[in-house]
C-alpha cells in the first residue's frame, strides 16, 4: 500500500507538469483517457495524490476538448462541489491540505467557465457551478477567492475575447442568464477584497446589454458597489479598481436609465463620486503635471501614447512605459483616470439630461473650469470646454445659463472653434436645449448666437444638421431670431437642406419653414421666403417636402392671410347692405299687405300715419268696401308670415 502511494505520488506530481506544458500534451493526454484516471485519483485518501490529481486536471482543463471530456464525464462536477469545500485556519499562510485541494478545485471551475465556445458556457450555467463559483469568492482564503472571481470574469466574458479583459469598446452578445443568475455574480462584486471587486466589475461589464443594464439598475445594489468602489482618490492605491468601476459605468451609460433610477435619482451618490475624482483646486491640477521623471520630457504625442498603454492595460508595471520614478508614473495614472472619468460624464450628459441637470448643480463646472485653466495638457482642456457646453444643455436650466454672460462667452467660443470638430457640435446641443425655454431665447439672440451658428451650416453631418435646423426653429419663435436668420449669408445653405438624402434633416426644414411662416408678420421673413417657394414646388411634386408646409409657406409669401381678411371685410359690408335692403322691402310689403286685409285700428292708424295727403282724402270720400272673404285673406296672409 506504501509502494502504491508513493508511485501515485510520483505519477500525479508528473502529470502536473507534463500538462503544464502546451496544448499538444493536453490534448494526447485527454485523448489517452488520463482525464478518467484522474477523477478516480480525486477521492484518494493520500492528500498529496489528490492535490496532485486536482491540480493536473485544472491545467488540462485549458484545452477546450478536455473541456468537453469532463463535462460529458458523470459525477466530474459533482467532485469539483465536494473539493470546493475547505476550512480555511485564518491568520496564518500554513494551510491544512484540503485547502490547497480547495484552490485546485477553484481553479478548474475557473479554466472551466473559461472555454471560447458558447456550447461550453451555456453547459457550465446548467451544470450549477456558478453558485458555487461565486460563493468561493467569499471564502477566507486570499487564492481561492481571487481565483473565482476570475472564474467569474470568463465567464462573463465573450469566447474570443479573453485577453481583453480592460477593452473599453468591446462586443456584447445577448446571454441565457436568468435573472438569479445575474444577482449572484452582482452579489460577488459587493467584496472587501478590491481585487475580487476589480474582476466582478470587468466580468459585469461584458454582461452589459440593453435589458441587463436595466436590470442590474433597478432590482439589484450594483450602484452602491460602485459608489464603494469609487471611494479611492487621485493618488490612491487601488488604481485598477477605480479603472474597473469607471469602465463598468461607462458601459451603464450607453443606454438611457430606467425612469425609475432617474426620477428617484439613485445615481447621485455614483455621480458624486466620479465628480470627487476631480482635481478641485489649482494645486491638485498642477500636483499632476510637475513629474520630475522622464514623463516632463515628454510632449503631447508621447504622452498620449504612453496614456493609451496604461489605457490598454492599468495593471501593466511603469517599465511599460518607460517610466523609471514612481511619482511621474503615479501621475500618468492620474492622467489616465481623470480623461475616462470626464469621458464618462460626457456620456452620461450626452445620455440624459438629470445627469447635466445634477452635476449643474453638485457645481461640476468649477471642476471643469479649474481644469480647463491650469492643465498644460491640450486634450484636458477640449474636454472641460465639451463637458461645460454639454452640462448647460437643459431647458430647467435656461433661467441660468440666460442669466449667465460668461457662460454664454464660453458657448460662443465653443461655437466658433475650428480646431476640434466635435467641440462645435456639442455647443449646437446645448444651444438647441436652451432654445425651448421661451424667455431664454432674447439672451441668445443678443449674444449673436444666431449668426455663430449659420458659420456651422457649411457642415455634410446630417446629425449636425439636424440639431442646427432644430437650434433654428426654436429660435424662429421670436420675431427678432426669424429675422436674424432670414438675414444670414447662409441662407441659401440652410435652403439646400430642404433637398437633403436623410428625411430627418428634410423634416426639420420643414419645421423651420413652418416657423419662419407663422407667428409675427415680418417683411424681411416674406422676401427669404419667396426664394424658395419655387424649390417647394419641385420638392413637393418629388415627395421630398410635405405639402403642408409647402402650401403654407406660399400662402405666406402671397399675403393670403391679409386677402382672406379683406374679402371676408368685403363680404361683410355687402352682406349687411344686402340685408338692409331685404328688411326694407319687406316692411314695404308688409305695409302693403296689412292694407288690404285691414288689420287692428291701432296699425292701421300707424300705417295710414306714413301715407300722403292725397290718399288720406280719397279714403275719407271714398266708401268703404267690406270684402265677402277678407277673413280668408288674412288667413293666407298670416300663413305666408
Amino acid at each position: 500500500l506504501y509502494s502504491q502511494n508513493r508511485l501515485q505520488k510520483d505519477v500525479t506530481k508528473a502529470l502536473i507538469v507534463l500538462s503544464d506544458k502546451g496544448d499538444e500534451n493536453k490534448d494526447v493526454m485527454g485523448q489517452a483517457g488520463i482525464i478518467e484516471e484522474l477523477l478516480e485519483l480525486v477521492e484518494s485518501k493520500d492528500l498529496t495524490v489528490r492535490c496532485n490529481a486536482v491540480q493536473s486536471i485544472a491545467n488540462l482543463a485549458t484545452h477546450e476538448r478536455n473541456r468537453r471530456t469532463l463535462f460529458s464525464t458523470r459525477g466530474a462536477i459533482d467532485k469539483f462541489f465536494w473539493l470546493s469545500q475547505a476550512r480555511v485556519i485564518e491568520g496564518t499562510r500554513v494551510q491544512p491540505g484540503t485547502v490547497y485541494a480547495m484552490r485546485a478545485a477553484t481553479e478548474a471551475m475557473a479554466q472551466l467557465a473559461r472555454s471560447e465556445t458558447r456550447e461550453i458556457k451555456d453547459k457550465f450555467m446548467r451544470a450549477g457551478l456558478i453558485k458555487p463559483l461565486c460563493d468561493l469568492t467569499r471564502s477566507a482564503d486570499k487564492e481561492t477567492r481571487v481565483t473565482a472571481a476570475k472564474g467569474i470574469l470568463w465567464l462573463c466574458q465573450v469566447p474570443g475575447h479573453r485577453k481583453e479583459k480592460w477593452q473599453r469598446k468591446m462586443e456584447v452578445v445577448e446571454t441565457q442568464w436568468t435573472s438569479e443568475q445575474l444577482f449572484d455574480v452582482v452579489t460577488c462584486a459587493d467584496s472587501p477584497d478590491p481585487d475580487v471587486t476589480m474582476q466582478v466589475l470587468l466580468g459585469l461589464k461584458c454582461l452589459c446589454t440593453s435589458s441587463f443594464a436595466s436590470i442590474m439598475l433597478t432590482r439589484s445594489n450594483i450602484l452602491d458597489i460602485l459608489c464603494n468602489a469609487l471611494r479611492g482618490s487621485l493618488f490612491g492605491e487601488n488604481f485598477t479598481l477605480l479603472m474597473a468601476a469607471v469602465m463598468l459605468v461607462s458601459a451603464l451609460a450607453e443606454y438611457p436609465f430606467p425612469t425609475s433610477v432617474l426620477e428617484e435619482q439613485k445615481y447621485s451618490g455614483v455621480l458624486q463620486k466620479l465628480l470627487g475624482l476631480l482635481p478641485k483646486t489649482r494645486d491638485e491640477v498642477l500636483s499632476m503635471q510637475n513629474a520630475k521623471g522622464v514623463m516632463q520630457t515628454w510632449n503631447d504625442a508621447t504622452l498620449l501614447q504612453r496614456a493609451q498603454i496604461l489605457m490598454s492595460n492599468p495593471e501593466c508595471p511603469m517599465s511599460e512605459v518607460g517610466e523609471t520614478f514612481p511619482r511621474a508614473f503615479q501621475q500618468l495614472q492620474c492622467y489616465v483616470l481623470v480623461g475616462d472619468v470626464m469621458d464618462v460624464l460626457e456620456k452620461l450628459m450626452m445620455h440624459m439630461t438629470e445627469f447635466r441637470e445634477g452635476l449643474f448643480h453638485l457645481g461640476a463646472a468649477q471642476h471643469f473650469i479649474t481644469i480647463h485653466l491650469y492643465t498644460k495638457y491640450k486634450v484636458p482642456q477640449i474636454t472641460c470646454l465639451r463637458a461645460l457646453c454639454l452640462m448647460a444643455g437643459s431647458e430647467s436650466l435656461a433661467q441660468y445659463i440666460g442669466n449667465n454672460h460668461k457662460y454664454l462667452d464660453i458657448i460662443d467660443f465653443a461655437l466658433r472653434y475650428e480646431d476640434n470638430p466635435v467641440l462645435p457640435k456639442t455647443a449646437v446641443i446645448s444651444i438647441k436645449e436652451l432654445s425651448k425655454d421661451l424667455d431664454s431665447i432674447e439672451p441668445l439672440i443678443q449674444r449673436g448666437l444666431v449668426q455663430a451658428l449659420g458659420f456651422l451650416t457649411k457642415t455634410n453631418d446630417p446629425t449636425m444638421q439636424a440639431n442646427l435646423l432644430i437650434a433654428f426653429t426654436n429660435l424662429a419663435r421670436k420675431k427678432a431670431a426669424k429675422e436674424q436668420i432670414a438675414l444670414l449669408s447662409q441662407w441659401p445653405v440652410i435652403v439646400r437642406f430642404a433637398d437633403s438624402f436623410d428625411p430627418v434633416v428634410r423634416n426639420e426644414v420643414g419645421q423651420l419653414f413652418w416657423e419662419m411662416s407663422s407667428g409675427q408678420d415680418s417683411n424681411i421673413c416674406r422676401e427669404a421666403l419667396m426664394t424658395v417657394v419655387q424649390q417647394l414646388k419641385q420638392l413637393t411634386r418629388a415627395s421630398k417636402i410635405d405639402p403642408e408646409v409647402s402650401q403654407k409657406v406660399i400662402d405666406y409669401v402671397n399675403q393670403s392671410d391679409k386677402i382672406i381678411l379683406a374679402q371676408s371685410w368685403v363680404r361683410g359690408v355687402l352682406g349687411r347692405k344686402q340685408a338692409r335692403q331685404v328688411r326694407r322691402l319687406s316692411l314695404e310689403a308688409l305695409e302693403q299687405v296689412t292694407v288690404s286685409v285691414g288689420l287692428t285700428p291701432r296699425r292701421a292708424s300707424k300705417s295710414s300715419s306714413k301715407k300722403s295727403a292725397v290718399a288720406k282724402a280719397l279714403e275719407v270720400f271714398s266708401p268703404k268696401v267690406q270684402s265677402p272673404d277678407s277673413s280668408e285673406a288674412k288667413r293666407h296672409f298670416l300663413s305666408e308670415v
